[in-house]
């Protein structure tokens, strides 16, 4: 496996936690309006509510999927200029792409089937009188026990992957290692040097 250098023209190649970290809060705010829309939409009814949590959760989960192996990066990435790749800076595809996101797609769907679980076990006329901030106060007490394991583990997931990421050199989180990728500045990834080398031949 070729790795590009730790750096290059005098610049680092590879990004660190606190640019990834504005990556992931820039692509917060782009799914916030989508948030906020099923939130609404969830207390039309239960069964609504249900639906919308396994469409919330495949759309949290795939938009990274969806992004890095078309683009090489989400939202967020794009407009901090990073850009995920193979270790030699070529582009991923959709098998490094759903490996890179499967811990969070399987945290994803776990919180998604307790969201499941405690929604039908809800009175359905408490909950479609109470309002969209009273509401989590009848889904909350029938969430399943491991519930609580399920968001402590995701959480403590996050505080290794960051641990990982700062010990190491080309600065790759855990999921980086299981997909065989890592995250780049943007102009030293091998489809924008193409880009770049292709403009230069273009006449004046």
């Amino acid at each position: 496996m070729d790795f590009l250098p730790l750096n290059k023209n005098g610049r680092h190649v590879y990004i660190g936690v606190f640019r990834r970290a504005g990556a992931g809060i820039i692509d917060t705010l782009v799914l916030v309006p989508f948030s906020v829309a099923f939130y609404y939409l969830e207390s039309l009814s239960i069964g609504v509510a249900i639906v919308l949590a396994v469409v919330a959760s495949g759309l949290y989960a795939g938009y990274a999927v969806v992004c890095h192996a078309c683009f090489g990066a989400t939202v967020g990435k794009g407009l901090m200029h990073i850009r995920v790749t193979q270790p030699d800076g070529a582009r991923i595809t959709w098998r490094h792409a759903v490996l890179r996101s499967s811990p969070f797609l399987v945290f994803a769907l776990l919180l998604a089937i307790a969201q499941i679980v405690a929604l039908l076990q809800v009175d359905t006329a408490a909950y479609s009188a109470a309002s969209w901030l009273e509401r989590n106060r009848h889904v909350v007490p029938h969430l399943p026990p491991w519930h609580t394991v399920v968001t402590v583990s995701l959480n403590a997931w996050i505080v290794i992957e960051c641990v990982v990421l700062l010990l190491n050199t080309r600065q790759r989180a855990i999921h980086d290692f299981i997909a065989g990728t890592v995250v780049i500045h943007r102009d030293f990834s091998v489809p924008y040097q193409d880009a770049l080398r292709a403009k230069r031949r273009m006449p004046a």
